[in-house]
């Protein structure tokens, strides 16, 4: 995907703390963000609170860049990014000057 360029997204499975599968389309890697999980238990509640914001709802993602078979975009839903919903969760942090 070309970086600046925008897709709906439903989500339909959260991969980790800040990456989420879209319904026929890219695995999305957040923008800006990452987890620091160190424990298993850790990653399942990290998963489980991004899920709460996305899943099953229709997104808007702007492409940043990519890694591997990850695209990177900043994410919306309602209006709302949805990486820093996750971060004010306490699920992930900002990682400043960062697209990831």
């Amino acid at each position: 995907m070309i970086p600046g360029s925008s897709f709906l997204c439903v989500a339909v499975h959260v991969t980790s703390g800040v990456t989420l599968q879209c319904y026929s389309g890219p695995e999305v890697l957040l923008a800006g963000v990452r987890t620091a999980a160190t424990t298993e238990a850790l990653r399942i509640r990290q998963r489980a609170s991004l899920g709460r914001i996305v899943l099953g709802r229709p997104l808007r993602c702007t492409v940043q860049g990519s890694r591997g078979a990850l695209t990177i975009a900043r994410c919306t839903v309602n209006g709302q990014d949805v990486a820093a919903a996750q971060v004010a969760t306490g699920f992930a942090e900002w990682v400043p000057g960062s697209v990831n």
